[in-house]
């Protein structure tokens, strides 16, 4: 009985903790951001853990109190960092994704960008396949539509090898051809909006198609998951509703391709079998929640009880994790590896990774969870008051929008490089060598006045006064100077 008034009391402080980030960070507005993503992120571990936790195990507890107190600490970073810069959410988010896009998109430099980062993004996605040599997916989808037989075993198999028995700079050609090229089909989805012309359609199929090739090579998910799920994302939550509404039957067309790459991709890994039998309805929704809830949250805790029993390693995993980054120190099997063997029993054919809280409880105990949890929360809610009150630049808006999805998936310091963080923030300062936008039209149905209206707009837009309310005359703020110039 006591036991069961320890978890209810964690439970309703987790409650409450969620309750004061929506009311009081999220400004109880449904839009996505970097701390926004990274928060919800966490949630389904913590929601696993207590289903799994045993409340007579002490390590279990302390992984599940490490677990709230992160939540917690990362929370108050973000609103210390909301009082110092005397950000108010619930008004300026408003504000923010009610005031008008400005399309810079046909601007020589950032053609240019586009045009280059496409084609350098498809001869790498081209000679990555070449260095592989073949497509999981799409192998294994073919033999099974010809012999009507699932071969679990040879897609493991095929996988593994890919990053086992030759190198393939795997991880630098995803930078391209999963974080780059999914950037450059929005810039061109965007251009076809505003001006409907026949080479951006064009060039935009093409690049999807191809990149669709390259994002199921390897056989995994994840990859695919994260590049649809940002466009996904930017579409219903992102910050133009106005255009997002008119977009999202494309939405709901990109959810349902990532829904039947996993249910394929998952019937051909094996992994649909219920009770014995292959069940694909059942067995997709079952893995997917124990790939997010169920048997994942369950193997994070089994792998913390270990962890939280020996010293921490003060580091040495992040700094090893970093120098796999150069192919002449990179080992094949690494600390995912190992990951892996301790849950399924010396198998080192699969790769695992550990959560932010057990990634920094590993490395630098329950005192650096703490330390990094604050910090983290500060830091990603200042960068999104300064995306927030920035200039509404379509260009700039993709990128940091992007860049926060990537954010979101912050695990450790290898996670920025990997996830894509680090990349984007280079496309940001590249586009930002354009300097001043100039006189910018708006992007279609992105405001609610015709855009006649609006359309005489100086150089240096963007700087609003901040509390505006959702309807408003923006005419003589828009005429106004920047607050820095005033």
């Amino acid at each position: 009985m006591v036991n069961f008034l320890v978890l209810l009391a964690i439970a309703m402080a987790s409650a409450v903790i969620v309750w004061v980030y929506w009311r009081w960070v999220a400004g109880r507005q449904f839009m996505f951001s970097a701390p926004n993503g990274f928060f919800l992120l966490q949630l389904p571990y913590l929601i696993g853990t207590f289903g799994a936790v045993n409340p007579e195990n002490s390590q279990d507890m302390i992984w599940l109190l490490a677990q709230v107190g992160s939540l917690a600490l990362f929370t108050a970073g973000a609103i210390l960092a909301n009082s110092m810069r005397h950000f108010h959410p619930a008004q300026e988010i408003p504000a923010f994704r009610a005031r008008p896009v400005y399309y810079d998109l046909d601007r020589g430099w950032k053609v240019l960008f586009v045009a280059a980062s496409g084609i350098v993004s498809m001869v790498v996605g081209v000679y990555y396949s070449m260095a592989v040599g073949y497509n999981v997916f799409t192998y294994n989808l073919k033999q099974f539509i010809t012999t009507g037989a699932i071969n679990s075993e040879e897609y493991s198999t095929m996988r593994t090898s890919i990053s086992v028995d030759k190198y393939v700079a795997a991880g630098y050609s995803a930078q391209f051809v999963a974080i780059i090229l999914p950037l450059v089909i929005a810039f061109l989805w965007f251009r076809w909006w505003q001006n409907h012309r026949a080479l951006n359609l064009f060039s935009l199929v093409v690049l999807s198609l191809g990149d669709l090739y390259f994002l199921t090579l390897t056989g995994g998910r994840g990859w695919m998951i994260f590049a649809i799920g940002g466009f996904v994302a930017l579409l219903f939550v992102g910050p133009f509703p106005r255009v997002g509404k008119r977009m999202r039957t494309w939405g709901i067309v990109a959810m349902c391709i990532v829904v039947v790459f996993y249910g394929a991709s998952t019937t051909l890994m094996g992994r649909t079998a219920v009770e014995g039998q292959h069940n694909l309805a059942t067995g997709v929704l079952l893995d997917f929640y124990d790939r997010i809830v169920g048997w994942e949250a369950r193997g994070q805790m089994l792998l913390m009880q270990y962890f939280l029993s020996v010293p921490s390693v003060w580091g040495a995993e992040w700094w090893a994790s970093l120098r796999d980054l150069l192919p002449q120190t990179r080992q094949a099997r690494g600390f995912g590896s190992e990951l892996h063997a301790m849950l399924y029993k010396g198998d080192r054919s699969g790769s695992l990774g550990l959560t932010f809280a057990g990634s920094v409880i590993y490395n630098w105990g329950l005192l650096g969870l703490a330390f990094l949890s604050l910090a983290v929360g500060w830091l990603l809610e200042r960068l999104n008051i300064a995306y927030v009150r920035g200039p509404r630049l379509l260009s700039r808006l993709l990128v940091l929008f992007f860049a926060g999805f990537s954010l979101a998936r912050l695990r450790d310091p290898y996670s920025l490089l990997l996830e894509g963080f680090v990349t984007l923030g280079l496309c940001y300062w590249i586009l930002k060598l354009d300097g001043d936008a100039g006189a910018c039209p708006l992007m279609r149905h992105s405001a609610a006045r015709p855009a006649a209206k609006l359309n005489r707009v100086p150089t240096r837009t963007g700087h609003f006064r901040p509390f505006a309310p959702t309807r408003v005359d923006l005419r003589p703020v828009l005429r106004s100077r920047p607050p820095e110039q005033a």
